[in-house]
């Protein structure tokens, strides 16, 4: 598979931990955690600290077990004090950063920093296809309803912040996303810019986004869908020839939380 020959640096050597393991050939569990935490993780190179975050404490507790699933190992769990659902999944690991790193995942805040999408996942298969963008698209996406002209319209969005002055390489991350959807023959709008606003220090940060066209929402549903319960259940309202629109936290019950290329769990 392109891009994807990990060998763990010299410099690493001394932090090996005997007791991880480390996976030697791209799956699609290994490409849904790389889209989860390009989404809603962190990595510390320097502190040996990967990171995942979550309002969801279900949320947590499935990445940890995907963690453990893949590489044996399991994390810390955090809840902020003063916050009733803010949640951190910690893997303090050397070993593990470097992995990820040298996968492909940037080392620290990603709204500053130049990436895009490694070649082992946009070369891989569809599984591994699908099972990043399930995970990126839980972290970033969205997925809600409105209604125009008593009409209802249903509408899945993902989005990216980065500094103004990198605006050219978040496009092309964004034209990486639309590529891996293709793969699915699912079309989208074009990608828009949001107006810049200010950070404490000056920089200027936009917000890049595009929709999925409203005849490939269904196509969306089949070959890639959410794993996250609250976005699946309105995807397959949103997905049916009937769908209504719904408000807050108006969902189905007894709806499939998982589509047929992203195993449940």
């Amino acid at each position: 598979m392109a891009n994807f020959n990990f060998k763990l640096p010299k410099t690493a050597h001394s932090h090996l931990r005997k007791d991880i393991k480390i996976p030697r050939k791209p799956t699609k569990e290994l490409a849904r955690v790389f889209g989860d935490l390009l989404g809603d993780g962190h990595l510390q190179i320097d502190h040996g600290l990967v990171s995942f975050y979550s309002k969801d404490m279900d949320e947590i507790k499935k990445e940890e077990a995907r963690f453990f699933q893949l590489f044996g190992i399991k994390g810390l769990i955090y809840k902020k004090r003063k916050k009733e659902a803010d949640f951190s999944l910690f893997f303090c690991s050397k070993t593990l950063s470097q992995f990820f790193y040298h996968l492909g995942m940037p080392n620290g805040n990603k709204t500053d920093q130049k990436f895009l999408i490694p070649g082992w996942i946009l070369d891989g298969t569809d599984k591994i296809k699908s099972a990043f963008v399930s995970g990126f698209y839980d972290a970033e996406g969205s997925i809600y309803s409105s209604i125009w002209n008593n009409k209802v319209r249903w509408r899945l969005y993902i989005n990216q912040h980065k500094k103004e002055s990198i605006k050219e390489s978040g496009l092309n991350f964004m034209n990486q996303i639309k590529q891996l959807l293709s793969s699915f023959n699912i079309t989208t709008s074009p990608t828009r810019i949001q107006k810049a606003r200010s950070r404490k220090d000056g920089t200027k940060i936009i917000r890049l986004y595009f929709e999925i066209k409203k005849d490939s929402i269904n196509k969306f549903y089949k070959y890639v869908g959410f794993k996250n319960p609250y976005k699946q259940k309105r995807l397959v309202i949103s997905s049916r020839p009937d769908a209504q629109a719904v408000k807050g936290t108006d969902i189905i019950k007894n709806s499939p939380t998982c589509s047929p290329l992203v195993d449940s769990g």
